[in-house]
C-alpha cells in the first residue's frame, strides 16, 4: 500500500535520475509539478463534469462569470473557480444533476484598444477595417486558449463540452432581443447625459474604461491622430455679455476653439453667483450671435468659473 501510493506521488514529481528522486530543489517551482498534474486529470476522461455529474438528480447549474479576452486569468479568478469549484463538487456528492458552464467575454471597448495599438506599431496610416476584424477574432482566440488551459490546470470541473464566447451568434441575437425587449417595456430607456466620448475610437465610453489624469498646469501629452504634442492643463475664461447689459458672465474652458459652436450657457441652479442669469440670454464673443442661459444641476460649481457651455 505505502510503495503504491509513493508511485503515485513520484509521478507528479520532477525531475528523476537513474529511476531515483533527484535532489529537491530549494525553491518550488509550480512549472516542474502543474503540467504532469494537468496530463495526469486531463488523460481521465471519466473524471469530467458531464460523465460525473447524475443523470436523475435535480439540476443545479451555474455561470462561472466569463472572464475578458484582453489578457491572462489572475488571482481574483482563481479565487472564483476554488469557491465555485466546491460548491460543484458539493453538489455531485449530493447526486444533484450539475452543470457549470465556461465561457468568454469579448470585452468590446478594451480589445478594441489593446489591438489597435498593436497594429499602429507596425502600419502606417488609416487601419484596414477588415485586417482589424481578424486580428480582433486572432487575439481573443490566442486569449481563449490560454485562460482555457489555465482553468484546467486549476482542475476545474467545468463543462467544455458548452463552452461560449459572448460574441457567438446565438449570444448576440440573445442580448439584442433583450436589449429591444426591455427598451420597449420602457425598462431601460434614452436620456440626456454628459458622456465620455473617445475621438480615436468614435464612441462613448464608461466611466470604469476612463482613466482620469490631473495636470498641474500646462502638460504636453500625446493624442491619438495627431502628430504632434497637444497642450493639456490650460482653462481659458471668456466673457459672454448679457444681452442689453454691461453685466459678464464667465465661463472657463480647455477648448476655446468649440465656442463657435455654442448653443447655450449651463449654469447650476445653486449657484447664487450666477442665479440672476438664469432665463436671460449672453450673447457669444466669437460670431455674436444670442444663446440662452439654463439652468443644469449638473454642472460642477468647484470646477472652472461653475458655468459650462454647451455645443
Amino acid at each position: 500500500m505505502l510503495r503504491r501510493r509513493f508511485t503515485s506521488i513520484r509521478n507528479y514529481t520532477t525531475p528523476h535520475v537513474n529511476g531515483r528522486l533527484a535532489q529537491i530543489p530549494k525553491a518550488y517551482n509550480p512549472l516542474d509539478f502543474e503540467s504532469n498534474v494537468t496530463k495526469k486529470w486531463a488523460g481521465r476522461k471519466r473524471l469530467t463534469l458531464s460523465n460525473l455529474t447524475s443523470k436523475d438528480g435535480d439540476t443545479f447549474r451555474m455561470v462561472f462569470p466569463p472572464p475578458n479576452v484582453t489578457g491572462k486569468l489572475h488571482l481574483g479568478h482563481a479565487l472564483t473557480v476554488a469557491i465555485q469549484d466546491t460548491i460543484v463538487r458539493l453538489k455531485l456528492m449530493r447526486g444533484h444533476h450539475v452543470e457549470w458552464l465556461a465561457g468568454f467575454d469579448h470585452a468590446g471597448i478594451a480589445t478594441h484598444s489593446v489591438v489597435t495599438n498593436k497594429l499602429k506599431s507596425t502600419q502606417k496610416g488609416n487601419i484596414d477595417p477588415s485586417i482589424l476584424l481578424k486580428e480582433l477574432e486572432n487575439h481573443a482566440l490566442r486569449n481563449r486558449e490560454k485562460m482555457k488551459y489555465q482553468l484546467e490546470a486549476l482542475g476545474a470541473l467545468l463543462d467544455w463540452n458548452r463552452e461560449y464566447y459572448t460574441l457567438d451568434e446565438n449570444h448576440s441575437y440573445v442580448v439584442k432581443e433583450a436589449f429591444m425587449h426591455l427598451f420597449h417595456t420602457g425598462i431601460i430607456r434614452r436620456g440626456d447625459g454628459l458622456v465620455n466620448w473617445c475621438f480615436a475610437l468614435k464612441s462613448s465610453i464608461a466611466d470604469i474604461e476612463v482613466n482620469e489624469v490631473d495636470f498641474k498646469g500646462r502638460t504636453s501629452f500625446p493624442v491619438p491622430g495627431y502628430d504632434n504634442l497637444i497642450d493639456f492643463g490650460l482653462l481659458y475664461h471668456c466673457a459672454y455679455r448679457l444681452q442689453n447689459s454691461d453685466a459678464k458672465l464667465i465661463v472657463a474652458t480647455s477648448r476655446p476653439e468649440t465656442m463657435f459652436g455654442d448653443v447655450a450657457i449651463a449654469v447650476n441652479p445653486t449657484n447664487e453667483k450666477y442665479q440672476e442669469f438664469i432665463g436671460k440670454s449672453v450673447l457669444n464673443p466669437v460670431n455674436m450671435k444670442i444663446i440662452p442661459v439654463i439652468a443644469d444641476a449638473r454642472v460642477k460649481n468647484n470646477f472652472g468659473t461653475g458655468n459650462l457651455s454647451f455645443e
